[in-house]
């Protein structure tokens, strides 16, 4: 270790161009520093290169943030599938006639407003109450189930073309369309068939509206059976050219001329 040494590099005509005195010593030291350095920057050019990417079990930043993304839906997914599932259940009791329950699929409490609720369809426990009513045909009788006010607007569709013959009163509680015969009758906004034959068809709406049709032929829709707004749900007689229509408000007959425009 202590015995020094010189290299030299000399050229063909033995003369020297260049000299180092070496000792054991230094040579060991300088292996142990080149090898340092060495492993820094192969650290260095694995962290902060492409080349980390090729290690296995090390994933790029890239992929760690679709990871993420992906967990994200994945999770609202799981959250949409349970509140489906759950509003599918109360669609079922509904159907059933069992209105114990009232599940979070049925409640419309906590919407910002302004905003379309993703339940903006379901009906709360006092609507699924008025599905359990027999309908009765007595003009004098009225429904009275009270329901918060809501501040959404309705598009409603109008439910046939015709004029009026004879307009709204408080002894009829509708009024009478004439129109041509079988002429398609339409469903005035989303709802729930709550009572259906062959001569009545009454339709629950959310925030307790109900559409009464008198007066039709073939109808193409049961009881318990879910509807759009505009769908064709009957068809006007060919003997008979007046269709009645009545539409109910918080349990009171109103004028439809104020909601619909007949010619």
């Amino acid at each position: 270790m202590r015995d020094k040494y010189q290299l030299v590099v000399r050229n063909k005509a033995f003369e020297e161009k260049f000299s180092l005195e070496l000792s054991r010593w230094h040579v060991l030291v300088t292996a142990i520093l080149g090898a340092i350095l060495l492993i820094a920057l192969t650290t260095l050019l694995i962290a902060f290169t492409p080349l980390r990417e090729y290690i296995p079990g090390y994933g790029s930043s890239k992929q760690s943030k679709k990871m993420f993304a992906l967990r994200l839906q994945i999770d609202s997914l799981s959250h949409q599938m349970n509140a489906y599932e759950d509003y599918v259940r109360n669609i079922q009791m509904v159907l059933n006639g069992d209105f114990s329950a009232d599940s979070n699929a049925f409640r419309q409490e906590g919407h910002p407003k302004g905003k379309a609720s993703a339940n903006a369809f379901a009906f709360s426990k006092e609507d699924s109450a008025m599905l359990a009513l027999q309908w009765q045909q007595q003009p004098e009788k009225t429904i009275s189930v009270k329901k918060r006010q809501q501040s959404e607007r309705h598009l409603l569709f109008q439910p046939v073309s015709g004029t009026v013959t004879i307009p709204f009163s408080t002894e009829n509680h509708g009024i009478t369309i004439s129109t041509a015969g079988n002429q398609p009758l339409h469903a005035v906004e989303n709802g729930i068939i709550f009572h259906a034959d062959n001569q009545t068809i009454c339709i629950q709406h959310p925030d307790n509206r109900i559409s009464v049709y008198r007066q039709f032929q073939h109808p193409v829709v049961h009881k318990g059976e879910p509807v759009r707004s505009g769908q064709i749900i009957a068809h006007t007689r060919t003997d008979l050219t007046e269709t009645g229509f009545e539409y109910w408000v918080e349990g009171k007959a109103v004028d439809p001329q104020s909601y619909f425009a007949f010619n």
